[in-house]
């Protein structure tokens, strides 16, 4: 190999062992530095944002974590809450399809039970992406919310008194209620048990809750049963009403008529008798 090949690679390589000894730590991620794959450093955007240095690749890589809110959809899940049957009384329960969404980070506080874990290097070796994490927190969710919604009548779920509603106060409880996993598990709830991985959850929203479509059209069909069974109640209601109220004008219109015909029947004796003493008058 010539002298001048042997000069550029050797101004290839220096180049890039300079590229890749520069890091610049962007304010909206965390950049996880190990060193032949053991943790070295963790930069905090929120406080170590800028330019950085480090060992050349391959001695010293990074991985790159976005910091900010994170979102995804819960696919549609079919759950079952308890209904009562307006005309027995009797509690059943009434299968519902709920679209819910999440907001959740990583989170950059260390864990209570170890305040010197760094919280990224947990979330590195517990998931490594946003992805697996995201499918972790999608398990968890789901199975706290069948949990939750067995607690709940659908009364509280829908209702013309919005003081009865416990949507918001449910999904609060999804995050926050203590539960036990194991029986040596102390009790916790799942917002404490997903921050021992470094990951906080922002919140938990409903979008939409409706039937599923399979009984649709036989709740549409009860619904007109129901309909116009009240309505046919309303009709021989008002049937009733007006029966009473005819017959109420009836025997007013034959109370007025007697009055009249009894009124009738006087002035008439009363004419006639002025015109019989009319007619003495004349003769006399």
């Amino acid at each position: 190999m010539s002298k001048t090949s042997l000069t550029s690679l050797g101004l290839a390589l220096a180049g890039w062992s300079l590229y890749s000894s520069v890091l610049f730590v962007d304010q909206a991620e965390y950049v996880y530095v190990t060193c032949f794959g053991r943790h070295v450093v963790t930069y905090d955007g929120a406080t170590d944002a800028g330019w950085r240095w480090k060992a050349p690749w391959p001695i010293m890589t990074a991985v790159r974590l976005d910091r900010r809110l994170q979102y995804f959809d819960l696919p549609t899940q079919e759950l079952l809450v308890r209904d009562r049957d307006a005309r027995t009384g009797e509690s059943k329960s009434l299968p519902l399809t709920f679209d819910l969404y999440v907001c959740w980070r990583i989170t950059s506080a260390p864990a209570p039970d170890d305040p010197y874990q760094d919280a990224v290097d947990q979330f590195v070796k517990t998931f490594g992406t946003l992805e697996r994490a995201q499918e972790f927190l999608r398990s968890q969710i789901i199975s706290r919310l069948k949990i939750e919604l067995s607690h709940v009548p659908l009364e509280e779920l829908v209702n013309t008194d919005p003081s009865r509603l416990r949507t918001g106060a449910m999904l609060t409880e999804l995050r926050t209620r203590p539960y036990r996993q194991g029986s040596e598990e102390p009790a916790a709830s799942l917002a404490e048990r997903v921050h021992r991985l470094a990951l906080e959850i922002v919140d938990v929203g409903l979008r939409r809750f409706n039937h599923p479509p399979q009984v649709r059209d036989e709740i549409f069909a009860k619904i007109r049963e129901d309909r116009k069974r009240e309505a046919n109640n309303y009709r021989l209601q008002g049937e009733e009403q007006a029966a009473a109220i005819r017959a109420e004008g009836e025997l007013e219109a034959r109370r007025i008529r007697a009055e009249a015909e009894a009124d009738r029947i006087r002035r008439e004796g009363e004419a006639r008798a002025e015109a019989t003493r009319l007619l003495n008058e004349a003769h006399s």
